[in-house]
């Protein structure tokens, strides 16, 4: 039972607590729950009633508080087994309350100061009924003793005050816990268990996150390193305190320690199945538990069926009986095994040959019998009917012809316990109609242009022969163009096929369709591209520009798209250019066109990216130098060009002295001209060559 927080009535007091009472010499256990005590009792208002809520074997063992508590009243049970009680000092401007057990009882009071220490004292006799709550800005922590199971007529082993100086705090002897009850800021701890059954941790006050749990020193009766009033087997050894269905009792001293679980496995979705040697199929729907243990599946009929995992795979024909199990663990017994059951048919096939006389005319006979008649593998009678009743209906194996069209009788056997049912097979027997033709000439304009009409009217119309029924028109072609009535409604571009249609009735047959095509064509267009407003650009003076101005289209229905055709002088994303070097850059404006518009010849116009200027920096070297002949020296300091490119050098003349790399080599002496180079590339001219002279003397 955990520590709760104050009910949301702010003025409320909630109370929890467990039974512990005494018989010979057995410790009984129990538990009360727990209790609220109503504002209209807490503030303004008699406590008298408090006690009663309690039965002599109550105890309150915690409540949960946070830091705007600042009261306390000690309670005995009604029956006098707590003979302690709690007077507050009214100096520090908390209330006194004073509240004892049974009258009788000598008891001790435990009083503190303004400065929330506590002092010895002694009160006696005091009894329930006195004392009002007269503190409406307060809340009160209420707390009751355990009574003495060494002393079953009564009293308590609150037999003696500690004066706490380090905090808020009251000193709990029958557990030697300290529960804290204002604040943490003095520091101090809070009780550990709030129940003799369930192992469960106080909630530390709010804003109290110094607060920990308080050494417990209780008695450990079976030495299992579970104090008592935490064991939840205190006279049988169990440590690892398993109980296993949250009864409160752990499992070594439960005689019913494990949880029950149950299997529920639903009928199988498809019930019965087809043979097929060694076919599988998937157990579906899976059963499930109440523990949420994993089941492991078998067959009941090998003979059948084998099953692994969630597979069952078909051995024979038969009843396939397919069992859940689940053995249970060290927290649940074992369920009890459920099974389902799936139907393993044998196949059987059905022989309907063509019908002896394929054709008839309607009106020649009015009945016919099937002939041949079908068979099939297992013997079993075969079922006809007709799957197209408006021509004929079946009876036995006497056939009624009802109109003109296709009679096609069905032969069905639909199985038994042993055989599967057979695939359905079907003989056709044409009643014929009388004919009728259809007659539609090429329509007077063959060609339109997409936009330049929404409708046409179809002209000529077709003709039928014999003239009695009419003729349907439609459209084969409907994303191209639809037809109502004699009129074409133009879709999109392409071949509108233009369909005429008789699908006669009882006496004539369907006339042919016939057709006509119309060719809807694609609308051109036309893009204008002008030159660039500006048509030459430095490279390096910018990194991108705008297309200006920007091609048109007309008609002004499709959008432009830009691109360079000098991927490596330039790029074009949307409308704007990245120069990428010097050269022409060369920028597209296409529109591909789509399903109603053709595509427009493609535009392009000129933008030079003329190449940007460099220089050299190039300072002067260390002179004059000492010659010795073929002592090498480095360019220092080094050439380096505006570009970022590269400098060359050369040394002149050769007769005086020779250069590899950036090192110089003395052969003669005089003036060694070291000369920087910078030769361009696409983007960058060459710079213009500096010398530095080196005397060799």
């Amino acid at each position: 039972m955990a520590g709760v927080s104050p009910a949301v009535d702010p003025f409320a007091i909630r109370i929890e607590g467990y039974t512990y009472g005494y018989a010979g010499s057995t410790i009984v256990y129990g538990v009360s729950g727990e209790t609220t005590l109503p504002a209209a009792q807490a503030i303004n208002s008699s406590i008298t009633n408090l006690a009663q809520v309690f039965s002599d074997w109550d105890i309150i063992d915690h409540v949960t508080i946070d830091n705007s508590w600042r009261g306390f009243v000690l309670l005995g049970g009604a029956g006098g087994y707590i003979s302690n009680s709690l007077v507050t000092n009214t100096g520090g401007g908390a209330a006194a309350y004073v509240q004892q057990g049974g009258p009788g009882y000598a008891g001790e009071m435990i009083a503190f100061d303004s400065d929330w220490f506590f002092q010895n004292t002694t009160l006696q006799n005091k009894t329930l009924g006195t004392t009002s709550i007269n503190l409406p800005d307060a809340k009160f922590l209420v707390y009751l003793t355990t009574a003495d199971p060494n002393r079953p007529w009564g009293g308590s082993r609150f037999s003696g005050v500690t004066t706490v100086s380090s905090g808020p705090h009251i000193y709990n002897r029958l557990t030697g816990m300290i529960i804290n009850s204002h604040n943490a800021s003095g520091g101090g701890c809070v009780l550990e268990k709030v129940s003799k059954y369930a192992h469960t941790p106080y909630t530390p006050l709010a804003n109290s996150s110094s607060v920990s749990l308080c050494a417990d020193n209780s008695t450990d009766t079976d030495g299992d390193g579970v104090a008592d009033n935490l064991d939840n087997c205190p006279l049988v050894s169990n440590s690892d305190q398993r109980d296993s269905d949250g009864d409160g009792i752990g499992n070594v001293c439960d005689p019913t320690p494990l949880l029950p679980q149950t299997i529920t496995f639903p009928t199988q979705t498809t019930a019965s199945r087809t043979f097929s040697a060694a076919g599988t199929f998937a157990i579906a729907p899976v059963a499930t538990t109440t523990s949420g243990l994993a089941i492991v599946y078998s067959s009941t009929t090998t003979s059948v069926c084998t099953v692994a995992g969630t597979t069952v795979t078909m051995v024979g024909a038969g009843t396939c009986t397919i069992a859940a199990n689940q053995s249970g663990n060290i927290d649940y017994s074992a369920a009890s095994q459920q099974t389902q059951s799936v139907t393993i048919n044998p196949n059987q096939t059905i022989t309907f040959n063509t019908q002896t006389t394929a054709s008839r005319v309607y009106g020649s006979v009015t009945t016919f019998a099937i002939s041949p008649v079908a068979t099939t593998t297992s013997g079993l009678t075969i079922a006809y009917g007709s799957s197209t009743t408006s021509v004929c209906t079946v009876a036995g194996t006497t056939v009624t012809i009802v109109g003109a069209g296709t009679c096609t009788i069905t032969a069905n056997q639909a199985g038994n316990a042993t055989y599967s049912a057979a695939a359905q097979k079907n003989q056709n027997v044409t009643i014929t109609q009388a004919t009728q033709t259809i007659t539609f000439n090429t329509q007077t304009t063959t060609s339109r242009v997409y936009g330049s009409v929404a409708t046409f009217a179809i002209a000529p119309l077709a003709t039928i022969s014999p003239n009695v029924l009419s003729i349907a028109y439609g459209s084969s072609t409907p994303a191209v163009c639809t037809v109502a009535g004699t009129t074409v409604t133009i879709v999109t571009a392409g071949t509108c096929t233009i369909t005429a249609n008789q699908p006669g009735n009882t006496n004539y047959n369907a006339a042919a369709q016939k057709t006509q095509n119309v060719t809807i064509t694609k609308a051109p267009q036309t893009i204008t591209f002008n030159t660039q407003t500006t048509v030459s650009r430095v490279y390096g003076s910018v990194v991108t520009f705008a297309i200006t101005p920007l091609a048109t289209i007309a008609p002004n229905v499709l959008s432009i798209a830009y691109g360079s055709s000098t991927p490596t002088v330039c790029t074009v994303a949307g409308s704007t250019v990245t120069i990428v070097t010097g050269g022409t850059c060369t920028i597209t404006a296409n529109q591909p066109g789509d399903t109603n518009y053709s595509a427009a010849t493609q535009k392009t116009q000129n933008v030079t990216i003329t190449k940007a200027s460099q220089t050299i920096t190039f300072g002067a070297q260390t002179t004059p130098r000492t010659f010795a002949l073929n002592s090498t020296f480095a360019i220092n300091p080094l050439g380096t060009a505006s570009s970022g490119l590269t400098v060359t050098y050369a040394a002149t003349p050769t007769t005086v002295c020779t250069l590899a790399g950036t090192t110089l080599t003395m052969k003669a002496k005089g003036t060694c001209t070291i000369t920087a180079s910078q030769s361009g590339n696409t983007s960058y001219n060459a710079a213009t060559n500096v010398p530095q002279a080196v005397v060799l003397q």
